[in-house]
């Protein structure tokens, strides 16, 4: 059974790869997960990740769409706003 690296896990070239391979394996799995597998810290996994491999952690933010009734809506407030601004009321 090969040693695990533990909490003295030195940034070498070879540890390195071998946690640029198990991210490139799985690139949706979370940073604390890996440090799991690699039986080390999660910061220390973390400042790997990001400070040695410079890899930048990030989520898709899904936005709804704008349907035709919002669309709709959104045209008439602006054509009010305009109005009123026009007037000078605002």
């Amino acid at each position: 059974m090969p040693r695990a690296l533990g909490s003295d896990m030195k940034r070498t070239p070879k540890v390195m790869a071998k946690v640029d391979t198990a991210i490139k394996a799985d690139s949706s799995e979370n940073i604390a997960v890996v440090a799991r597998e690699f039986q080390v810290s999660a910061g220390a996994m973390w400042k790997t990740v990001q400070d040695d491999l410079t890899y930048k952690s990030y989520m898709l933010k899904v936005r709804p769409l704008l349907t035709k009734v919002m669309k709709e809506k959104c045209v008439e407030r602006s054509k009010k706003l305009l109005n009123s601004l026009k007037k000078g009321e605002v």
